[in-house]
């Protein structure tokens, strides 16, 4: 869905400023910075979905040490003439690692880590990333949900590392700055006088030491603001009242076409309010928001032209999820997606989408293991990647692929190391897409 600014500025040479304001809460428990060798043995973990009948077909080949299949490649469709051609980086949940890979699926790089080692989490060796963010240099930022945020080098030695309840999403922000999604727990009497609720908080860290910087309540920005979208949040439905899953500080995508979506703002998606808002952090108050046009999202983000985009994981019907891409300034769709007859997308817990300087749109229907670019016009698939990584005695289980991202061409990659073979096996070779299966 979102970039790293690095990446950003490789592609539209932009810079994105950020307020500087003070901090606005309580530190959590922190870790001090850890070094460690990077970790080898990865083994299996908890997110897996059954694999669905349109899945290519794993052989018998058996599978490499991260438990990749290598009975089928990776990418099925790689239309080079209309797909917007650059790298992509991945993290799924058959353990804490990321890959970065071509076009055709080879790998150019992997970074691994286990929580056991980099935050003492006992128990927690083999919980996957929920997020994952590359620097120009090769660092990568990963999020375990619910455990903390970690930096690691190209060869993922640990540069820092601190334990906190950051959640879902991270984006670089510039050279010294991160923003994490993060919560915190609190008797609030508007909602509950004797269970405590989930705060979700947009934190402010340091990118080279994870020194926290500033905190920021998202539910107390609402509520200094009387925004009507916290009028939509289900009273008693859940202790986790607005339930954040993405954050976006704007600019980092060049063109921002309104003074309403102003670089230097933070987008914030709100699963249980089925809204998105923009929180400025130097005020903590909410400037716009809209509810409306999808239901419990996945995740939201603005494009290279201005657009809104959401992964609405259960807004089409009960057996579909959609993209849905929204003009902010009047809050209508101007395009939908939900897959085809033959290929419906279905993935209500998870899903990613991202818009591409071209037009078309990267999908990540993290629940089928599956990724893929279509073009906006005539709606076809022009590249489609499947999740390497399977489980069980036929290879009938897939692990969620979290997210895919594409990174541009004019990535400099002098710091990467190909591994030794590529995960999948061998790529496929470019081929003209046809119709959208």
């Amino acid at each position: 869905m979102r970039w790293g600014l690095a990446m950003a500025i490789a592609l539209c040479g932009c810079g994105v400023p950020v307020p500087q304001a003070a901090n606005s809460g309580r530190a959590p428990d922190e870790v001090a910075p850890v070094e460690s060798p990077p970790a080898t043995a990865i083994g299996p973990a908890g997110e897996w979905r059954k694999v669905r009948p349109d899945a290519p077909v794993v052989g018998d080949a058996g599978r490499d040490a991260d438990g990749a299949s290598t009975g089928f490649s990776t990418v099925t469709v790689h239309d080079a003439a209309r797909a917007f051609q650059g790298y992509n980086l991945y993290n799924s949940g058959h353990a804490a690692a990321a890959y970065l890979v071509d076009m055709d699926g080879r790998v150019l790089h992997t970074w691994r880590a286990r929580a056991d080692d980099v935050l003492g989490a006992s128990g927690e060796g083999d919980r996957p990333w929920r997020r994952v963010r590359l620097d120009a240099d090769g660092a990568l930022y990963a999020v375990w949900d619910g455990l903390g945020v970690v930096k690691l080098d190209k060869d993922s030695h640990v540069l820092w590392a601190k334990v906190c309840e950051a959640h879902d999403d991270l984006q670089i922000v510039d050279a010294s700055r991160l923003v994490v999604l993060a919560r915190d727990h609190r008797i609030d009497a508007r909602y509950s006088r004797s269970k405590p609720i989930v705060e979700d908080v947009v934190e402010v860290r340091d990118a080279a030491t994870g020194e926290l910087k500033q905190r920021h309540s998202v539910l107390d920005a609402f509520s200094a603001s009387a925004d009507p979208a916290l009028a939509s949040v289900p009273r008693g439905a859940s202790e986790d009242i607005l339930r954040a899953n993405s954050v976006q500080i704007l600019g980092a995508y060049g063109v921002v076409p309104s003074t309403t979506f102003r670089p230097g703002l933070a987008l914030v998606s709100l699963q249980q309010a089925s809204a998105v808002a923009l929180m400025d952090l130097t005020t903590d108050r909410i400037t716009w928001s809209h509810v409306g046009g999808f239901r419990s999202q996945g995740g939201a983000t603005v494009g290279p032209s201005g657009e809104l985009a959401v992964f609405d994981g259960s807004g089409g019907d009960s057996r579909t999820s959609r993209v849905v891409i929204l003009d902010p300034s009047t809050g209508q769709p101007t395009w939908t997606w939900a897959g085809t007859r033959k290929q419906p997308l279905r993935s209500e817990d998870y899903g990613d989408v991202q818009l591409l300087p071209n037009g078309d749109v990267l999908i990540t229907e993290s629940e089928a293991g599956r990724a893929f670019e279509v073009t906006r016009d005539t709606r076809e698939t022009v590249w489609e990647f499947y999740n390497p990584h399977r489980a069980g005695d036929q290879g009938d289980r897939i692990a969620v692929l979290f997210e895919v991202q594409r990174l541009p061409a004019s990535l400099d990659l002098s710091w990467a190391r190909a591994d030794a073979s590529p995960v999948g096996g061998a790529p496929v070779e470019s081929a003209p897409a046809g119709a959208s299966p």
